[in-house]
């Protein structure tokens, strides 16, 4: 897990300390006190308001970056052929016994 820090001033913060701030299709997390003189309060995205939608779909992006991680692995032509080749030899022979004895 990574600590959170504050976007502007860089100082460690919590769920309570800080806040998801959403500029456009930007999302990052900035403390109290800088949302208090930046003046971004009304963008807070993370539920606190009741925009629990909007922490929903922050927490997609974090999932979304996880499975972008598994499809490279999947995506591995060599191995994705040589366990495929294996289940069809498989396959073929069972299909071939049913096909004689039917």
């Amino acid at each position: 897990a990574r600590k959170l820090v504050c976007r502007k001033c860089k100082r460690h913060v919590t769920e309570v300390t800080g806040r998801v701030v959403s500029e456009g299709t930007r999302k990052y997390r900035l403390c109290d006190v800088c949302i208090q003189e930046s003046g971004y309060s009304e963008l807070i995205t993370d539920g606190t308001d009741g925009n629990e939608e909007k922490e929903g779909l922050l927490l997609g992006v974090e999932e979304d970056m996880s499975e972008n991680r598994q499809i490279a692995w999947v995506m591995d032509d060599d191995d994705l052929a040589e366990d495929s080749g294996a289940d069809l030899i498989i396959q073929e022979v069972e299909d071939s016994d049913e096909e004689t004895s039917g």
